[in-house]
């Protein structure tokens, strides 16, 4: 068994032997040669290796360009419109600066303006004699007499044309008193002197005060205020709210006469007065409408408890007036009155307790 190892091993050893001898010199050559092969092939390699880098940085460096010049571009587009912004803004700043100086030069023509308005309508108004030589005039005073009063007016206004002075005023007020208009009388005074209501006495002359708030019907109106316990310039002065003293006067509510009473108010005072055959007609006669209205205020009063409260109700109805006082307890009557939420009805009361203390001024005791 031994030999036979051996036998193999010998004869192993003779087959490696000649391959080796064989192979020896071709792979020493194979071995010098690969180098240079080598060398060979990476020449081209590097060669195309540096030309793509060449080209990437050229690449890069043309975008790195453009971007540049774009920065540049979109810097300078931003300086022009930095100094177009700065330009409108100074602009802007000048207009502002030229509408503040006319803003304040009108306040001040305005307040100029009101102050000379003030002291003009401050200012004593005297009456002058209207010119009895004026044949105009004269034809003024032919027509009034003959009870045409609108012809006489024209004449009148004509004549004042043609001369000078400020007695037209008073002269058309007369004509219309004189005429029973007194609601034309009192706005044509209302107009010439608007601001009546803030001059002391001196400051107008009797007659205009006279025309502003005259006495009509005063020997009816007396008696019936003082059958109601009523104050008669308190009645005189709700009359000139409510009509004018106009006894034709229809409101669009169809409220009639001197006291602006509803037929159905009417009707129902008439009935309670005892007044029999009575019909709403009877309204426009300024007797029956004084005897009705001022018992019909007194009953305002008497549920009230107070005159302010009885305006109120006299021109808003009585519901409204019970719902006002419910929205609140009031410190008195006043503040009461500057608390109503209709500026008509909070004026209408405040208009007649000031104008019943003129007409006081004006006549003394009733």
């Amino acid at each position: 068994m031994r030999r036979t190892w051996i036998a193999l091993l010998l004869s192993a050893l003779v087959t490696v032997a000649p391959s080796r001898a064989t192979d020896g010199p071709d792979k020493e050559a194979a071995a010098k040669e690969a180098p240079a092969q080598t060398a060979a092939k990476k020449k081209p390699a590097a060669a195309a290796k540096k030309s793509s880098e060449k080209s990437v940085t050229e690449a890069l460096s043309a975008e790195v360009e453009q971007l540049r010049q774009m920065m540049t571009q979109q810097s300078q587009q931003m300086e022009a419109q930095q100094k177009m912004m700065r330009e409108q803004q100074e602009r802007l700043n000048a207009l502002s600066e030229e509408l503040r100086s006319a803003q304040a030069a009108a306040s001040s023509a305005a307040a100029a303006a009101q102050e000379a308005k003030a002291e003009q309508g401050n200012a004593k108004v005297t009456e002058e004699e209207a010119p009895s030589d004026n044949l105009r005039l004269q034809k003024a005073e032919l027509l009034e007499n003959g009870a045409l009063v609108e012809f006489a007016v024209r004449e009148l206004q004509a004549a004042a044309e043609e001369e000078k002075g400020n007695w037209l005023p008073a002269a058309k007020a007369r004509f219309y008193q004189d005429a029973g208009r007194y609601d034309m009388a009192i706005e044509t005074l209302k107009r010439t002197v608007p601001n009546y209501f803030a001059l002391d006495l001196p400051s107008l002359p009797r007659a205009y005060w006279e025309g502003l708030f005259p006495k009509p019907y005063w020997s009816d109106l007396k008696k019936s205020s003082s059958e109601n316990a009523l104050d008669p310039y308190l009645v005189a002065s709700l009359i000139r709210q409510e009509s004018a003293f106009n006894p034709n006067a229809v409101s669009n509510k169809n409220a009639v006469g001197l006291m602006q009473l509803l037929p159905k108010v009417g009707k129902g005072v008439a009935k309670q007065e005892k007044i029999k055959h009575f019909s709403p007609t009877q309204l426009f006669t300024p007797s029956m409408n004084l005897q009705l209205g001022t018992r019909y205020f007194r009953s305002m009063v008497d549920k009230f408890g107070a005159f302010e409260y009885a305006l109120a109700a006299y021109n808003a109805g009585s519901d409204r007036v019970q719902d006002w006082q419910g929205y609140g307890k009031y410190r008195d009557v006043q503040e009461f009155v500057e608390s109503i939420p209709f500026t008509e009805t909070r004026e209408y009361v405040q208009a007649i307790m000031r104008n019943a203390n003129l007409y006081r001024q004006l006549y003394g005791t009733p």
